[in-house]
């Protein structure tokens, strides 16, 4: 899987930088849910796999 990145600049007037960091889990537990293939909608998931797939 590719990596995010949130580029954060410029928000610092709109969510303090505690309350970013707070998501920190709810972010880990989606990229798990999402790399393992786990949770409610699994089953749609194969665009997870893509390009790679799409060429065989």
């Amino acid at each position: 899987m590719r990596d995010v990145f949130l580029n954060t600049a410029g928000i610092e007037d709109f969510i303090m930088e505690d309350e970013l960091l707070a998501l920190q889990p709810a972010v880990d537990s989606a990229h798990n849910l999402l790399a393992h293939k786990k949770g409610p909608g699994s089953e749609y998931l194969g665009w997870l796999d893509l390009p790679e797939t799409a060429m065989t």
